[in-house]
């Protein structure tokens, strides 16, 4: 018996110390506005017994279980307390100079009220709609709160807003609803039997998602997948499964398939964003959670997955960068984080348009040293426009304020700022149809 309450005790302990320590990360985003009770009442619970036998006994080894769990409740304490500074740190900071970093940020929001927050208060450069934040409204109503933030921006003398989607299709179809739902695009073009019957189904189905995201006013999605099919059943790959969502094997298919989706896509006013540079489709792990290395040579990937990307460099609005190591130019840093990288689609690939990042929530991200906000300050001076802050809002402050204190420090260039605004800019003058 006192063996299994001390089995208890030391899973239950852990559990603590886990939940303590790590609730201000997008990992317990679910639990942490209860994290504080949680910890209070686990330690409650679990350091009853050895508080009363110190009290009773003066039993010396119950000091551990207790020192522990109060410990926890410390961790968790300050852990909030922390975020709390930095969230006021942020909006301290009033500056034309902030506005001009926030623009850089493209961020999920809970409710309309936190999206104006962000769009009106910090200035960031984009919202992101899906169906946690808009599944509860009709075309209509989702139409007429987008239409109504972007005239409050413009009434504020603030640029217009990057509305993205990720409405790739089948699983990955986080906008439906409200939305109606879709095959994938690999499945749409399944059965032709020519590159121009191919051609002709991308750009069907890139007209359907054009006119349904044009509508509701969505300017940007974040779509297609040029990854390359790869068989996979990795247990280390529970979300991405890039196998059920790129388009083909064959880099050629890929490449034509993406390029007639993109283009009838943007002829709706929708910036089309390529997606993941340098690839996943080669990799079992999954990078909302793990770290990973694309360990092939830049020749193979150049002749095999790269051909998409580059068939796109001169089609797509946008290029995202995944959270993937290119272990063939850079071991350290993650592709999305990486100067080398950049360089890459920039100078070899001519490509001219927005990099952005994927989600900066994701795991690899989170566990670096300085966490979120160092990693947004490293991508947007590696040369990256857009950074992706989507599944968790609170994250928005690390963000910010790590791009603030790295402005501060001088890591930022002038011209190169410029340059990104630039391509921000371009984004948003893309013609819009009448809708």
């Amino acid at each position: 018996m006192k063996v299994a309450f001390f089995v208890v005790l030391g899973l239950g302990i852990a559990v603590t110390l886990v939940l303590a320590t790590q609730a201000q990360t997008p990992t317990f985003l679910a639990v942490r506005p209860y994290a504080i009770a949680a910890v209070l009442a686990l330690a409650l619970v679990l350091g009853f017994r050895p508080i009363r036998r110190l009290i009773r006994e003066r039993h010396l080894p119950s000091l551990a279980p207790i020192s522990l769990l109060t410990l926890a409740l410390a961790a968790v304490v300050h852990g909030h307390l922390a975020a709390q500074a930095i969230r006021e740190k942020v909006l301290a900071a009033r500056s034309p100079r902030r506005a001009e970093l926030a623009r850089h940020l493209l961020v999920g929001f809970r409710d309309w009220d936190e999206a104006r927050f962000f769009a009106l208060e910090l200035g960031v450069g984009g919202l992101f709609v899906t169906a946690r934040n808009a599944g509860d409204l009709c075309l209509d109503m989702l139409a007429q709160e987008i239409g109504d933030l972007q005239q409050a921006r413009a009434s504020a003398g603030l640029p217009p807003l990057l509305i993205a989607a990720d409405q790739e299709g089948g699983k990955v179809s986080r906008l439906s609803p409200p939305l109606p739902d879709q095959p994938t695009l690999g499945e749409a073009i399944a059965d032709a039997g020519s590159d121009e019957a191919l051609k002709e189904k991308a750009r069907q189905y890139g007209s359907l998602h054009g006119q349904a995201l044009s509508m509701v006013g969505v300017n940007l999605n974040l779509a297609p997948v040029a990854d390359l099919k790869f068989p996979s059943s990795s247990l280390f790959d529970p979300l991405s499964r890039i196998e059920t969502r790129a388009i083909s094997a064959d880099p050629r298919i890929v490449a034509l398939a993406a390029e007639s989706y993109s283009l009838e896509l943007q002829r709706w006013g929708v910036v089309a964003t390529a997606k993941h540079f340098p690839g996943l489709g080669r990799l079992d792990a999954d990078t909302h959670f793990f770290s990973a290395s694309l360990a092939l040579p830049e020749a193979a990937l150049d002749s095999s997955d790269w051909i998409p990307f580059r068939a796109l460099s001169h089609v797509s609005g946008a290029v995202m960068l995944a959270h993937v190591r290119l272990a063939a130019v850079d071991r350290e840093l993650p592709a999305s984080l990486s100067p080398s990288v950049v360089s890459i689609l920039r100078e070899r690939f001519g490509f001219s348009r927005l990099l952005l990042t994927d989600d900066l929530c994701m795991g690899p991200i989170v566990r670096r040293p300085g966490g979120i906000g160092a990693a947004a300050a490293q991508a947007l001076a590696s040369g990256v426009d857009l950074l992706l802050v989507t599944y968790d809002p609170d994250q928005v402050f690390p963000a910010l304020a790590g791009m603030l204190d790295a402005d501060a420090a001088g890591r930022f260039t002038p011209g190169a700022l410029a340059g990104s605004r630039d391509r921000l800019d371009h984004a948003l003058a893309m013609p819009r149809p009448n809708r």
